[in-house]
């Protein structure tokens, strides 16, 4: 790599990047609020993530945190990651905290509703038995408004080419010949 390329990162990928920790974090508030409503509910609150994982493994469901667990856990999070790094391609360069917060919604929502049809249709009646509909939908309403942190992601990653420092002119030779020698 040459020096004039050294230090920089194509603003596409600056925009993956943020929205990916977004996602991610997006994500992790969403699976406290499931675990929060799963206790509520007095299920165990690895109901969801294990439910995830049926998706995966083909196992039966277990009601605590088992090593099935742990492809649920991971599910939750890569589409999370998935999904913010769409919204970051999406979003591109934020004008306005109210509408990243607001396109974070409705991002949540259609989340909520591909996710119903291509996830929990497959689980079936075992999602009812574990966790509400309105639990779920309030989920991924925080996972849309958690998006709203993009911004700031994207600005902590500080992706601009970085410029070079002016080059400063070489001192005058202050030799005997000098008037400062």
């Amino acid at each position: 790599m040459t020096e004039s390329h050294q230090g920089r990162i194509s603003p596409q990928v600056c925009r993956l990047l943020a929205g990916l920790e977004a996602g991610i974090w997006a994500g992790l508030a969403m699976l406290v609020w499931i675990m929060f409503g799963s206790a509520l509910s007095n299920q165990s609150v690895w109901s969801v993530p294990n439910l995830l994982a049926m998706l995966i493994s083909g196992r039966s469901w277990r009601p605590g945190f088992s090593a099935a667990t742990w492809p649920g856990l991971a599910l939750l999070l890569f589409t999370s990651g998935l999904v913010g790094m769409l919204f970051g391609t999406l979003v591109r360069e934020p004008r306005s905290r109210l509408r990243v917060r607001l396109l974070g919604l409705v991002v949540g929502l259609v989340w909520y509703y591909l996710s119903s049809a291509l996830f929990w249709q497959k689980v079936g009646p075992t999602l009812s038995l574990y966790s509400s509909s309105q639990s779920l939908l309030v989920a991924y309403l925080i996972f849309g408004a958690s998006l709203g942190w993009y911004p700031r992601r994207l600005r902590s990653l500080q992706c601009h080419p970085r410029t070079e420092p002016p080059a400063v002119p070489p001192a005058p030779d202050s030799g005997p010949g000098s008037p400062d020698g």
